[in-house]
């Protein structure tokens, strides 16, 4: 069978749009998938036992290569928009998926990527491709515009119960009581106020040189760092002496992310022994009950929690990894960096506002130190 063009895709989407409205609204499987991971598999198994065609659903979303979503809501400035892609409607989602494009009805575009099978720089270099071959086409299909592959889309029916019915309710319900705790802000910077208390940092590192391998993560919050932040604020402090402490924390931070790099992180190691104790029914050993293991973010407990999304105008980013914590990630253009700032609603601590600020005074801090250096 021949690829299928873009008239021809545009073609199935205006058919199960018409569907869609001519319709009445499913209750919202999807939203089971929004569970938390014990609940979601009972209920998958519910499914399956009332059907066999249940079974048949969910094989074909399940090995399908990637969930496209039409949303009906209308974001329009960045920061909407990354608010709906990380707590939008979870009824027309399917959190299991590795890759949902989310398409608004406002023309904007969003995904949800699963960060467990491969790294989030993968999506973002994908869609980076993807607007390159638009731009070079100026955004028009140049090939034929005769639709030769026409097939009907069929639509995915469950057969539930009150059971399941009680379930999608339920799954509603939690995933919008915890939606309504995140907030989400995008900040451009075009042009590190150091939160005043030092606190767990982790930043997020691919390792590109090992096969079936994943992330490690690199703790920022190093003695150099601390020592660097210390002098900033500290106004009997020379330039000259900022300077060099910030090489010092700059020099341990790149072998840091070299070790990380090459294996040689902790964090994976840790959890890895962590899970055979558990699997292997051994009592938990001391290091992860130790009071400086949580305070250290081991358990996923980091305050700041940050990763470099690329260098493209693309936007990413996560939740807080605790209640009382920040997510930060960034993109670096030629002329600006971005953030996707996250924290939670409920917090007494926390505030993406003031984290803005502070972020803005200290990288104009930081760029009138390596100015003044001549770097």
């Amino acid at each position: 069978m021949e690829p299928i063009t873009p008239p021809e895709i545009e073609r199935q989407l205006q058919e199960i749009q018409s569907l869609a409205d001519s319709t009445s609204p499913e209750i919202g499987i999807g939203s089971l998938t929004a569970e938390k991971r014990d609940t979601w598999h009972e209920l998958r198994e519910r499914l399956i036992s009332l059907d066999r065609n249940n079974q048949r659903n969910l094989d074909l979303i399940e090995t399908s290569l990637f969930a496209l979503v039409l949303d009906e809501n209308e974001p329009s400035t960045e920061t909407e928009v990354c608010r709906e892609a990380v707590v939008g409607d979870c009824r027309n989602r399917w959190f299991d998926k590795s890759v949902s494009i989310l398409v608004f009805k406002s023309g904007r575009l969003a995904t949800l990527c699963d960060h467990t099978p491969f790294d989030g720089v993968v999506e973002i270099n994908s869609i980076i491709l993807a607007l390159k071959y638009l731009e070079e086409r100026g955004g028009e299909w140049k090939g034929s515009p005769e639709i030769k592959n026409h097939f009907k889309p069929q639509e995915l029916v469950f057969k539930v119960d009150d059971v399941i019915c009680r379930a999608v309710e339920q799954a509603v319900q939690t995933y919008q009581q915890a939606a309504a705790t995140v907030n989400v802000m995008v900040y451009a910077m075009r042009e590190y106020d150091c939160i005043a208390s030092l606190r767990p940092l982790t930043r997020q590192l691919r390792r590109g040189n090992f096969t079936m391998d994943g992330q490690k993560t690199v703790r920022s919050c190093t003695v150099e760092g601390t020592a660097w932040c210390k002098a900033m604020f500290d106004e009997n402090t020379d330039n000259s002496t900022r300077l060099r402490l910030f090489r010092e924390a700059c020099t341990k931070h790149n072998r840091l992310m070299k070790e990380a790099v090459d294996g040689q992180g902790i964090d994976r190691h840790l959890l890895g022994l962590q899970l055979i104790a558990a699997s292997e029914g051994m009592p938990t050993p001391a290091i992860f009950t130790d009071k400086a293991w949580t305070a250290s973010g081991g358990g996923a407990t980091f305050v700041l929690s940050t990763s470099c999304v690329g260098f493209s105008s693309i936007l990413g980013g996560c939740a807080a990894m605790v209640k009382d914590g920040y997510g930060a990630f960034y993109s670096i253009e030629e002329n600006k960096m971005n953030f996707v700032i996250a924290t939670f609603t409920n917090s007494d601590v926390t505030d993406a506002n003031k984290f803005q600020d502070a972020l803005g005074e200290s990288f104009k801090d930081m760029r009138s130190l390596l100015l003044t250096s001549k770097l």
